[in-house]
């Protein structure tokens, strides 16, 4: 096939192509005429403010003008009738007056002399206009003679000079400061060491919002402390059966005693209330927690699922479904960092903080009455006494927020509950801590 043979070819198909298109617009515009389309089509965008005006009214405003093609009632019969005769410039390039964006153009600024100042003639030479001002421009500062005449610049009496006597104070104070170590510095992002001064102190207030009843139990008829030491120590053993994180644990005897705190509690389902706490904790916090039939299997069969569920049900509308509260866990990790220990000297404050915090839960008098972070700080000032090694420092005191004298009262009570574990009833916590790992 020649080349000539193909340009023709390709001429008569795009002559075709051409015809066909001209056919179908023309049906299309005939059956949308028959029809009367009541959706008007977008109109050109006029200078008018910035509005669009609409077809009838552009319309109406065109046959208004000289010359017009189409008259005010052929315009409310047809809505596109604006559009179709504003057809052929409704894409024009328009001029430089109907230009809706202009760009303005900054002069050129004014470069500076070379001179270091710039007295009252060279300002009237850059623009005449400031001399009818009435405030003159700034001149120099010297300092003469006394008969007008120049001599070097008045440092003396200019505004600009600084005292720093306020310097040589503020040094000396941080001299005398006691120095406080970093505990934040690192790359460790599950540290969060940029919002970790934030985070501590949104702790520190949503702990007091979410805290149970100091004497709740005065209010209970049927059950008592040592009722509750047994179900705390019984949640410690489910906890290590099933390998649950402490903070679970943790969870768990706040669920209850803000659970007692607001409801009495018969003998018979303090039990449940018990597992029902540590499933929702568990839901909660654990990756994979129990199935509720776990639950039900080490209670012996004592409750079924649907009373637990109900239970569960029951206890997450007393709490108002508050189930995010700070514990002792969250404090005492960041309170062990601002001990200042040395890496073998470490693991054994972090085990003797973590077993008197976990038996400051089995007694619910006195410990209800402090805050978990008081506990937890209380606990790493008596490990570190325990261990021989210095119990106070600036760091701690910093990053914890007491004095050492604001935990004497409960240092004393978790000192008395650590010399009566050993004869305690519940022994739960001792043989856990008095494993290997």
């Amino acid at each position: 096939m020649s080349l000539a043979f193909r340009i023709t070819n390709n001429f008569q198909d795009n002559a075709d192509s051409n015809a066909l298109k001209k056919a179908k617009m023309e049906d299309g515009q005939a059956r949308a005429t028959q029809q009367g389309q009541k959706r008007a089509a977008l109109g050109t965008i006029t200078n008018n403010a910035g509005l669009r005006i609409q077809p009838f009214r552009a319309a109406k405003q065109q046959a208004g003008l000289a010359g017009s093609s189409f008259s005010v009632g052929a315009a409310k019969n047809d809505e596109n009738a604006f559009s179709r005769a504003q057809q052929k410039t409704a894409f024009a390039v328009p001029t430089t007056a109907q230009q809706s964006f202009t760009i303005h153009v900054d002069p050129e600024p004014v470069l500076a002399q070379s001179s270091a100042f710039i007295t009252s003639s060279t300002v009237q030479e850059l623009n005449p206009a400031l001399t009818s001002l009435s405030r003159p421009a700034l001149t120099n500062v010297f300092v003469g003679n006394g008969a007008g005449e120049e001599g070097e610049l008045a440092t003396g009496d200019s505004p600009m000079v600084i005292d720093s006597s306020d310097d040589e104070d503020l040094d000396c104070a941080k001299e005398t400061a006691p120095e406080i170590h970093d505990i934040d510095s690192g790359n460790d992002i599950f540290s969060c060491s940029e919002y970790a001064s934030e985070i501590f102190q949104n702790l520190k207030q949503s702990e007091l919002k979410n805290r149970p009843k100091a004497g709740y139990m005065k209010k209970q008829s049927d059950i008592n402390h040592s009722m509750r030491a047994i179900l705390v120590d019984w949640l410690v053993e489910v906890a290590e059966e099933y390998k649950l994180l402490p903070q679970t644990l943790y969870l768990t005897i706040n669920y209850i005693d803000r659970f007692l705190s607001v409801m009495s509690v018969l003998r018979g389902k303090l039990q449940l209330v018990g597992t029902a706490c540590m499933l929702v904790a568990a839901k909660f916090e654990e990756i994979y927690p129990p199935d509720v039939s776990d639950f039900v299997f080490i209670t012996d069969d004592t409750y079924t699922t649907k009373q637990v569920l109900k239970m569960e049900s029951l206890i997450l509308k007393t709490l108002g479904f508050y189930i995010c509260v700070p514990t002792i866990v969250d404090f005492l990790e960041r309170f062990l960092k601002a001990t200042e220990c040395s890496e073998s000297e470490s693991p054994k404050v972090e085990a003797l903080a973590k077993y008197l915090c976990e038996l400051s839960m089995l007694e619910a008098d006195p410990f209800l009455n402090y805050l978990p972070s008081t506990i937890a700080a209380s606990a790493v000032v008596l490990s570190l006494h325990t261990l021989g090694l210095q119990s106070w420092n600036p760091t701690l005191s910093h990053y914890t927020g007491f004095q050492h004298l604001d935990l004497q009262a409960c240092i004393h009570d978790l000192h008395r509950a650590f010399s009566h574990a050993p004869k305690h009833p519940q022994q739960a916590i001792r043989d856990k801590y008095k494993q290997s790992r």
